[in-house]
């Protein structure tokens, strides 16, 4: 597990104090540890949640885009494979 100190949250969130930057792990959900003067949150938690409106965006522009190209590769291995020769049960010989 990857800890993040809160000051090098500053430059990514793009805020100039630390009061800022526990505000907004606190409206996001991220958990923050404290351990004497230092505070941390988890790495990949952090991540998620900081990359998730970009992540949202892309799955809403290409949502059409992915289903077309699963179903043409769908189709294209059915027409190379003939599916009912591969989960047939009667054409596998007993050894």
């Amino acid at each position: 597990m990857k800890t993040i100190k809160i000051k090098n949250l500053l430059e990514p969130l793009n805020y100039k104090g630390l009061r800022a930057v526990r505000s907004w792990c606190t409206d996001h959900d991220v958990l923050i540890f404290k351990q004497s003067k230092n505070e941390f949150v988890i790495e990949s938690e952090f991540e998620s949640v900081f990359e998730k409106p970009f992540v949202d965006g892309l799955k809403r522009k290409f949502v059409g885009v992915c289903k077309i190209t699963l179903h043409n590769f769908y189709l294209t291995i059915c027409c190379i494979c003939n599916f009912s020769e591969l989960f047939s049960y009667k054409n596998k010989k007993k050894i």
